[in-house]
């Protein structure tokens, strides 16, 4: 008596193992070692494997005892369908034809693009970092260029922006909050007055970046805000003894320019170094000078 059954469930998944190169006719093919597996049927004692590429041909037609199959093709888009067999040999049913997409592998390069968007999909970048103020005539014959500084940099990039990605001009854009303590020593010298100064800066940046797949990138920025100074005078007597001190607070707004290079050096953490024009609006001299910068931050 002939026995028939009909297949209720077959599932298979595809994994891919490795890559495989051999030759044909003189030319190398580049193929998948792919694995694929299924529930087992009551009552089957074999399966039959077939699989066929787009244009509807049978590449891959095979029997087996188990409810597994390793086997290798090249990548591309094909459909695969799994049949039951008796112990008649014979074809008791045959699972839907499903579609497979066998990928080939992502370049390292893209993987490293890949993983540069994945930590900078917010736009989002936070720097700290020390510089070097270098003041410019006259204030230089009054205090001494400073390495008493630190500063804090975040910055958003407008090509994150959903409606104004399509635009050009936005994906070189973007605004950053700059702040930045300096402390300046005054020049000693006898029988006169010399003074030590203070300076919180804060303000804001619009810039200027190109957008290069590789790590390095060129930025300009410019901007402005408020600086608040204190300034601690110090008389001195023919002794060179300070005999009156005096605390003088203003608060100014300021213009800056500047250029900086970045470099990702791994995916999502920057370094950055470059140079800002700064001039401070105080009281009746206005105070010049030049930042040199390095931050270190994150991107996320």
């Amino acid at each position: 008596m002939k026995t028939a059954f009909i297949i209720t469930k077959i599932f298979f998944i595809s994994f891919i193992f490795s890559d495989v190169i051999y030759a044909a006719d003189d030319i190398s093919i580049k193929v998948k070692k792919t694995k694929i597996s299924w529930e087992d049927v009551k009552g089957a004692v074999k399966y039959r494997v077939n699989i066929k590429d787009i244009n509807n041909k049978i590449i891959l037609e095979r029997d087996v005892k188990s409810s597994e199959l390793n086997f290798v093709i090249p990548s591309g888009k094909y459909t695969i369908r799994i049949g039951a067999i008796n112990k008649f040999g014979k074809i008791a049913a045959w699972s839907d034809w499903v579609d497979i997409v066998i990928k080939d592998d992502v370049p390292d390069k893209d993987k490293d693009i890949d993983k540069k968007i994945k930590y900078a999909d917010v736009g989002l970048k936070f720097g700290i970092g020390f510089s070097f103020f270098d003041l410019l005539p006259e204030w230089n014959d009054l205090y001494n260029d400073s390495y008493k500084t630190v500063g804090l940099n975040i910055g958003y990039s407008f090509k994150y922006i959903d409606f104004l990605r399509s635009l050009t001009i936005f994906r070189f854009l973007g605004i950053e909050l700059d702040t930045c303590f300096l402390q300046l020593n005054g020049k000693e010298g006898a029988n006169r007055v010399e003074s030590d100064m203070n300076i919180f800066i804060t303000g804001g940046n619009l810039l200027i970046s190109t957008d290069f797949d590789y790590p390095l990138n060129l930025i300009v920025r410019g901007g402005g805000g408020l600086a608040h100074t204190e300034q601690e005078f110090k008389k001195y007597d023919e002794f060179g003894v300070i005999n009156d001190t005096a605390i003088l607070k203003s608060t100014d707004y300021f213009y800056k320019m500047g250029i900086s290079m970045e470099y990702c050096f791994l995916p999502g953490f920057f370094t950055e170094i470059g140079v800002d024009f700064y001039n401070i609006k105080y009281l009746a001299n206005d105070f010049r000078s030049l930042r040199y910068l390095c931050l270190i931050g994150i991107k996320i």
